[in-house]
């Protein structure tokens, strides 16, 4: 979902959000950029009735509301990781009312893995941030947001 940008719309977000145990509105402030290159960087602890996965990706940086971009701290790192618990829990369906994310579970024998941390923060590979920024100043009309999207593009591009 990452890939394709899917967690920077709210319809993704909602369908996203059904794979995690605890779902959350999608946050306004920013969203994080990762690379196009990314995948496990070792295996999943397994104990019992949960595991623990890592996912291995470099941050780059983050885009704000404004569609300003700010690289990320320079580091050392081979590669950095994302660590995700999951649970085998009952099935459950989610509904959008009022607004808000409300949770249904299922009864019965059927079981499904979840993740148990939250999605907190919206987050997409390069590729999918260069195309969500194209969208979002195609549809602007504040010269500010265009300029900024601009400087955005051409951070991104330099970006892998």
């Amino acid at each position: 979902m990452a890939t394709t940008g899917e967690l920077l719309t709210a319809r993704g977000w909602r369908s996203a959000s059904g794979l995690f145990a605890e779902p959350l509105p999608p946050p306004k402030d920013f969203i994080l950029v990762v690379s196009n290159h990314w995948g496990p960087a070792g295996p999943g602890e397994i104990d019992g009735h949960d595991t623990v996965v890592t996912v291995g990706c470099w941050g780059l940086g983050k885009i704000d509301s404004a569609l300003r971009f700010t690289p990320a701290a320079k580091t050392i790192a081979i590669k950095e990781g994302s660590r995700y618990r999951l649970v085998f829990a009952p099935p459950h369906f989610r509904t959008l009312e009022n607004g808000k994310l409300v949770q249904h579970e299922t009864t019965g024998k059927y079981k499904t893995w979840q993740i148990l941390d939250p999605l907190e923060i919206p987050f997409a590979t390069v590729n999918a941030a260069i195309r969500y920024i194209l969208e979002k100043r195609d549809k602007t009309t504040d010269p500010v947001i265009k300029q900024n999207a601009d400087k955005t593009l051409a951070a991104l591009l330099r970006l892998d």
